[in-house]
């Protein structure tokens, strides 16, 4: 409509010609995405068969590296995967988009569990900033890269402040 139209470029005018640090945050990004596309496709090229343990006991075998949670999940079926928000793998939260790297087990998380809450809507509020402030940059949120063993440990930490947040009432 006319008035989201008006609106939008209110909100967000075009700039020309780029700030000269959004060069710089694009070469850098293609620098690291291309390192990491490396480092994965070696990591893929070594790939041995892993066991993962799912949550009702049953074992179904992967390859290290290539299989993630999500694609072990439309395997089982279907629904299962449209309706996971994360996984949990050797008890540490994982992207379900994350590739395994040994031998594990996994839990397929749904809206229902508390962390899959937290890291959903936390995602979904660090888009919105990421929105309405562009220049904030990467929060970490649901857009965001990462390939570093520090994965899980980064998604326990943001859960943990988001329960502190919600339960300090400061979104009230």
């Amino acid at each position: 409509c006319m008035l989201c139209r008006l609106w939008h470029r209110y909100h967000y005018p075009i700039l020309k010609p780029w700030p000269g640090y959004i060069a710089e945050r694009l070469t850098l990004y293609e620098e690291l995405k291309r390192e990491s596309d490396a480092l994965m496709a070696k990591k893929a090229a070594d790939s041995k068969p892993i066991t993962v343990e799912l949550s009702d006991g049953r074992k179904v075998v992967g390859k290290a590296w290539l299989t993630t949670p999500y694609q072990l999940a439309c395997d089982i079926r279907e629904g299962l995967a449209d309706n996971a928000v994360i996984s949990r793998v050797n008890g540490e939260l994982w992207d379900l988009d994350r590739p395994l790297e040994h031998d594990c087990s996994l839990e397929l998380l749904h809206f229902d569990n508390e962390d899959a809450q937290a890291v959903s809507t936390q995602n979904l509020v660090s888009d919105i900033l990421k929105s309405w402030f562009p220049s904030m940059g990467n929060t970490g949120g649901s857009t965001s890269v990462s390939t570093n063993n520090n994965t899980s440990s980064i998604l326990n930490t943001r859960v943990t402040i988001w329960r502190e947040v919600t339960k300090s009432g400061m979104l009230l």
